[in-house]
């Protein structure tokens, strides 16, 4: 699992930001998973219209992309920079941004030329980053359509951010481990959910559960192409 895969949990609900919480909701691979949408082949001028939405995006946190987009921790740090200048009234800048891109993007949003591949070509960027960017945007949009339980719970979040790091990779660590000679990767899958739950769920208490559930199973579900939707539990 590299630096990154760790860290784009750790942003979300670490810091909590919706780009943060891809931070935190930012899983290790299976050997079978590969971020996409469902659908035919983006076009190129779909293509060009997407890039030309997260160019927008990008230029409302005051980022060039003439030259390619920025790394994702940086990008994380910034839009945690906002969450930390404006406390919870961040959130409200920050999906104001995100429901901006939705709105440019319209259908756009949720086919192949917003995964991991598209983000490539758009960019030039490596595997790892693209896989960041393109399963950020999903959890991301799920965490602006549930503002009030996201600024309800950022103050725990927040206190407990140095707490966050050593669950995650508590709750890796048997995911990997759990991995090896696993039949079904979607067991792993939903144990490591089951895992963050629960830690959280000590940070704060029973009311964040499902939230937490929901977004890492969005993210997982991002990354296996739907694989496991039948086998993760309900949130």
């Amino acid at each position: 699992m590299t630096r990154s895969t760790i860290l784009v949990g750790l942003c979300l609900l670490g810091a909590a930001s919706a780009h943060f919480l891809a931070h935190t909701h930012s899983i290790a691979k299976s050997p079978q998973s590969k971020p996409n949408y469902p659908g035919p082949a983006c076009t190129a001028d779909d293509q060009a219209k997407t890039k030309t939405c997260l160019d927008s995006y990008f230029a409302a946190y005051g980022i060039d992309t003439t030259n390619g987009a920025p790394e994702f921790l940086y990008f994380m740090d910034l839009t945690n920079s906002v969450i930390q200048q404006y406390g919870t009234s961040g959130f409200d800048i920050y999906c104001d941004f995100e429901t901006t891109l939705e709105t440019c993007l319209g259908s756009l949003m949720t086919t192949p030329c917003m995964n991991s591949e598209a983000f490539t070509k758009m960019y030039g960027m490596n595997e790892t980053e693209a896989v960041n960017y393109a399963t950020s945007y999903a959890v991301e949009a799920y965490t602006c359509q549930n503002l009030e339980i996201t600024k309800q719970y950022y103050p725990c979040i927040a206190t407990h951010q140095d707490d966050i790091a050593p669950a995650i990779i508590d709750c890796t660590k048997k995911m990997m481990a759990e991995f090896e000679g696993a039949t079904d990767v979607c067991v792993p899958y939903d144990h490591y959910i089951t895992c963050l739950e629960n830690h959280y769920v000590d940070f704060c208490d029973e009311g964040i559960r499902s939230y937490i559930c929901s977004t890492e199973e969005i993210a997982i579900n991002f990354t296996m192409n739907g694989q496991c939707a039948a086998s993760l539990h309900k949130c």
